[in-house]
């Protein structure tokens, strides 16, 4: 299996992502709706070409839906980088994206 590497932005914004589930939703919904990114995160390390590839972030860039978020990521030979964690409604293509 390949290695998953988690930039430094996509780290930011899970813990964005819990902090404002915690203070909509509480503590018990935060922490189901975490998990359950969490399992989506471990569906793209198992079966990274499941998601579909986001020419229109970047050419090298592959996407999976995780609830209402999407895991933004690149598969390479060796790894897979997970480089951000964004809302489905925002602009992805206005985002930055690492790498």
């Amino acid at each position: 299996m390949k290695r998953l590497v988690i930039a430094e932005a996509a780290k930011a914004d899970l813990a964005a992502i819990a902090r404002y589930s915690e203070d909509r939703w509480g503590a018990a919904r935060k922490r189901r709706y975490m998990e359950a990114i969490r399992r989506r995160i471990a569906t793209l390390h198992r079966r990274p070409s499941l998601g579909r590839k986001r020419e229109d972030i970047d050419r090298t860039c592959r996407s999976m839906i995780a609830g209402s978020h999407v895991l933004i990521y690149r598969e390479f030979e060796d790894r897979i980088d997970l480089v951000r964690v964004l809302h489905q409604g925002m602009d992805l293509q206005a985002r930055p994206i690492e790498g």
